[in-house]
């Protein structure tokens, strides 16, 4: 057992250590070629076949005549091994990185963390899911709008939160059974804005949105609801917008579904930041708050941790969090903060981003701790 072990994890390590920025199935077949063309006096699965003045040789070697007294030189050579990697594994990794656009997602230290207006709340000034909404906030300054997208039955993509209309709007009925031009006819997302009375205002397509502030700086964080069987089709359609209007750099996409964003991911290539799943973001900060991500630490392809305050008994808003998640070059936001308190403490903790329904409240707590404010755009 000894030996065995040895054996596969050196090989492993050899692997891991080769391939770091790699998918697994890249590592896998590494270690196949190790083996393939390790040389034989140096591959402890060959070792067994030596002959004795082989063997005779590989035993005088100062460093393993003490192992080759009680040992095989199998053995001994497989114990070799299990120490080095032993050392390396606590020393070095496995860690793999997260995707590179992390970093274009971390604000620095001495910057506030990003103003992302969250547009799913009754106390909106604007309606919800609205362009209204977005022109409001982008008139206020924010770094970056956040909306959900749904599929309508003839495939275009809309912003708006749930998969039916019945609790947002005076509609019935699931958006993916509903056409766009029976939306745009029939969809009413102000029916409890008095200001609007008589007037329709129907959720706009992510085409639009992108139209509308494609030319300006604003970032976009998009969070994919639709059902997973309809990954593929949604990963097309929003990586060809995203492509068609230039903003792949200023696009953070999310989702608590894996397959949606593994099929995105699939489809944009490395070229659009992602945060992660609810599987995803777990396996990535359970190493971090066990404080073990110095030694195991494997995020996959996510770029941003996208946090709620707490979880399992944890404070998530913790400063070590954050400071662990930057050195492996993933940027940290959280959502959704309406109170001033956790602001306060969620800035002076270093954190990247505030999602939240409350933009005028966490400006003026921005001003209040001295930082610059993200400009109007309308």
């Amino acid at each position: 057992y000894f030996c065995f072990s040895g054996q596969l994890t050196s090989v492993y390590l050899v692997s891991t250590l080769s391939s770091r920025s790699t998918h697994l199935g890249s590592r896998s077949v590494l270690t196949y070629r190790i083996l393939l063309t390790m040389p034989k006096d140096m591959d402890p699965l060959f070792l067994e076949k030596v002959d004795d003045e082989q063997q005779g040789h590989f035993c005088s070697r100062p460093c393993c005549k003490w192992c080759c007294k009680c040992c095989t030189p199998r053995c001994c050579l497989g114990g070799v091994f299990t120490f080095i990697a032993l050392v390396g594994i606590f020393f070095i990794g496995p860690r793999f990185g997260p995707s590179k656009f992390g970093l274009t997602w971390i604000v620095g230290e001495k910057s506030p963390p990003m103003v992302i207006s969250h547009g799913d709340c009754p106390c909106l000034p604007e309606p919800a899911n609205s362009m209204k909404w977005f022109e409001y906030a982008a008139s206020l300054g924010v770094d970056a709008l956040e909306f959900d997208l749904q599929m309508t039955e003839d495939e275009v993509l809309v912003a708006f939160h749930d998969r039916d209309w019945d609790k947002l709007t005076n509609a019935t009925g699931l958006v993916r059974e509903t056409t766009f031009e029976e939306m745009q006819r029939s969809v009413d997302v102000s029916v409890n804005y008095d200001q609007y009375d008589g007037v329709l205002i129907s959720p706009p397509s992510i085409e639009s949105i992108f139209e509308r502030f494609a030319d300006t700086d604003i970032r976009f964080n998009v969070e994919i609801k639709t059902e997973v069987e309809l990954k593929d089709k949604v990963a097309e359609k929003l990586c060809g917008l995203l492509r068609d209007y230039g903003v792949e750099g200023r696009m953070l996409v999310a989702s608590f579904d894996t397959e949606s964003l593994v099929a995105f991911r699939d489809r944009c290539g490395d070229k659009v930041a992602t945060s992660g799943s609810a599987e995803e973001t777990e396996s990535a900060l359970i190493p971090i708050l066990l404080g073990l991500d110095r030694w195991w630490f494997h995020p996959g392809s996510l770029s941003v941790l996208q946090l709620p305050t707490e979880g399992a008994g944890f404070d998530l808003t913790d400063k070590k969090i954050i400071d662990r998640a930057h050195a492996h070059g993933m940027a940290v936001q959280y959502w959704v903060i309406n109170d001033e308190a956790e602001m306060r403490k969620i800035i002076e903790n270093g954190a990247d981003g505030i999602l939240t329904d409350e933009v005028e409240k966490l400006r003026n707590v921005i001003e209040e701790m001295g930082f610059d404010l993200p400009d109007s755009v309308i």
